[in-house]
C-alpha cells in the first residue's frame, strides 16, 4: 500500500515538473491572469451600475442576488487555482489591472465623470403622464 502511495506521489510531482517545463503551468497561469482581470472589471462595472440604478430608484434585488452568487462562485475557482499562480505572477496583478481598466474604460467609453443629462426632461409632465409624483434632488 505504501508503495501505491509513494508511486502516485512521484508520479504526480513528474507531472507537474512536466507542466513546468513545457511551459504548460506559465501559459495556465496568464489564462488564470487574464480571466480574472476580466472577472474583476466585470465586477467593477456592475458596482457602478448597481451605484447608478440605486442613485435613482432602480435598483432590482435580483441583480444584487445573482452578482453575489457569480462572485462566490469565482471566489472558489480562483482560491483553487490560485494554487498553481507563481507568488510573484499574483503580485504583478495590481499593476495589470490598473493598465488593464484604464484601457477598458477608454475603449468602452466608459469615463468617470458621468452626469445624467437631466437639463431637458420634462418632469412635471412624466408626473402627470404616470399619475405619481417623483422624488426631486433640488427640493
Amino acid at each position: 500500500m505504501k508503495s501505491v502511495q509513494d508511486e502516485n506521489r512521484r508520479r504526480k510531482l513528474a507531472v507537474v515538473e512536466l507542466a513546468l517545463q513545457s511551459g504548460i503551468i506559465d501559459r495556465v497561469s496568464r489564462v488564470l491572469s487574464a480571466t480574472y482581470l476580466l472577472h474583476v472589471e466585470s465586477l467593477t462595472l456592475v458596482d457602478d451600475a448597481e451605484e447608478l440604478l440605486k442613485e435613482h430608484g432602480l435598483m432590482v434585488g435580483r441583480l444584487i442576488t445573482l452578482s453575489k452568487k457569480l462572485n462566490i462562485a469565482y471566489n472558489d475557482f480562483f482560491e483553487e487555482f490560485g494554487k498553481l499562480i507563481p507568488r510573484e505572477k499574483i503580485e504583478q496583478w495590481e499593476a495589470d489591472y490598473a493598465k488593464f481598466d484604464e484601457m477598458f474604460r477608454a475603449f468602452a467609453e466608459l469615463d468617470d465623470e458621468f452626469k445624467p443629462n437631466v437639463e431637458n426632461i420634462d418632469v412635471v409632465a412624466i408626473e402627470k403622464k404616470y399619475n405619481v409624483k417623483l422624488k426631486r434632488k433640488d427640493g
